[in-house]
């Protein structure tokens, strides 16, 4: 049965490009969205307001709204006055590319056919016709309902110790608001929200110890302006193992350097078969991938702005920042903040001591494990299950999630972060709105 109203629980950039895509696709679809935080079109990643948080590629990269549209978001730059100038290869702030989401929802929002409302979603009512949304006195009745969590706080660290000295979701309200400006600070994690607490320390004049510290100990790497590449990995290679993959991609990096091309316009063009590649990996390769490489190529693939890589390699030689491998054992609150013991390898455990504690480890991936209303009644009521090694939910081919028994599911859809274990490449803006129009039109043939 085709849909007629379409129910989009999470209004942050993948349930928003979404709507933008059913309503494109058919002049029958009529959506709503809900969002407990009223943020449309931004969500975590966008609604971040700070100049230094920066989108990881260059604005050029970013396209538009629909697969067909390479030029979108840059054209509405222009419209509406902003200059990439001031930013090092165009690297502009995230806030901008929320900004053009939401003008454009805002746009769909006038046509009539697209409702946006504030609310929690916290169950889901399985009817004849298809699903009723619920939340504190009200209801929502859908023929088809799209999940869309966007990404989900991170995994708890230690919840004694929340709320003393250790900062449990740096993206909270006024999150850094107690920590002084000479205080030391214990970053757990490396990666990009890492980055941005660090930086946001310092815009409010921090000038204390800050040390990062993560398994790997690994920080993104350096982007470099883009320039093409030419194709050349053929995908059916995983059929032989991710060895093989590993070997090719090495092979190429280094016949590339040699003729004068950066390693980052090849690892460019290999990603765009890194779903591919995920979905030809037999799962002992796959398990392999998450246990060993997946963090060097979530450095290699998710890399900072040249600008932010000078500031924190400067802060790194001032001996303002330090980095460090090793995994977290314990953290306890002690009188005067909070002592984390660190396990690094070859090393005696060591006890770092810290007035504050920022957990920047990621979003947590393991959806059974979310302790809102809605995900523990979908769990427990085995409307959806676990996706594969852990993430995400699991999905077929065409985004249905499928219940306890394996069973998909014909009025019930997710997108992006949810679907990690099946397909890998899913939360970059392109794979979000690759899937947005694929399931706009299984919605609407």
């Amino acid at each position: 049965m085709t849909a007629r109203h379409v129910a989009i629980v999470g209004g942050g950039a993948a349930g928003c490009l979404l709507a933008l895509a059913l309503l494109r696709r058919s002049p029958e679809a009529r959506v709503t969205v809900l969002d407990r935080r009223a943020a449309f079109g931004r969500g975590v990643a966008y609604g971040a307001t700070a100049d230094h948080h920066r989108i990881n590629v260059p604005a050029h990269k970013m396209g538009g709204l629909f697969p067909d549209d390479d030029d979108g978001f840059v054209r509405w730059l222009e419209t509406a006055g902003r200059s990439t100038a001031s930013f090092e290869a165009s690297f502009v702030p995230r806030a901008w590319f929320g900004d053009y989401l939401v003008s454009e929802v805002a746009a769909a929002q006038a046509g009539g056919r697209l409702a946006l409302r504030v609310g929690e979603v916290t169950s889901l009512e399985r009817r004849p016709d298809g699903w009723r949304c619920g939340g504190d006195g009200w209801e929502i009745d859908a023929d088809r309902v799209v999940l869309c969590p966007g990404n989900p706080p991170p995994r708890r660290v230690d919840p004694d110790a929340e709320g003393v000295r250790l900062v449990a979701d740096v993206w909270g309200p006024r999150a850094l608001d107690g920590i002084a400006v000479d205080a030391s600070v214990l970053v757990l994690g490396t990666g990009a929200t890492a980055i941005d607490a660090v930086l946001d320390l310092a815009q409010r004049g921090h000038r204390g110890a800050v040390t990062m510290v993560s398994r790997r100990g690994l920080l993104p790497l350096v982007d470099v302006p883009p320039l093409p590449y030419p194709d050349f990995f053929d995908p059916a290679l995983a059929s032989h193992g991710l060895r093989a993959v590993v070997r090719r991609l090495r092979k190429e990096v280094r016949d590339g350097v040699a003729r004068g091309a950066a390693w980052q316009h090849v690892v460019d063009a290999f990603r765009v078969h890194a779903g591919a590649i995920w979905l030809r990996l037999g799962d002992t390769d796959r398990r392999r991938f998450l246990r060993h490489a997946r963090a060097p190529w979530m450095v290699h693939r998710h890399r900072l702005a040249p600008d932010i890589d000078t500031r924190l390699d400067a802060w790194r030689r001032e001996g303002r920042l330090a980095v460090l491998a090793g995994r977290v054992r314990a953290t306890q609150v002690t009188p005067d903040g909070c002592a984390v013991t660190v396990q690094r390898a070859g090393w005696a455990p060591t006890v770092l001591r810290a007035d504050w504690v920022l957990n920047c480890i990621g979003p947590s991936e393991d959806f059974s494990r979310l302790g809102d209303p809605l995900w523990r009644e979908l769990f427990a009521d085995g409307v959806v299950r676990p996706g594969p090694f852990g993430l995400g939910l699991d999905v077929d081919a065409s985004l249905r999630l499928r219940d306890r028994d394996g069973r998909a599911h014909d009025d019930l859809f997710t997108l992006g972060l949810p679907t990690r274990g099946a397909f890998w490449e899913v939360t970059a803006v392109t794979h979000i709105r690759q899937q947005a129009a694929e399931l706009a039109a299984h919605l609407f043939p």
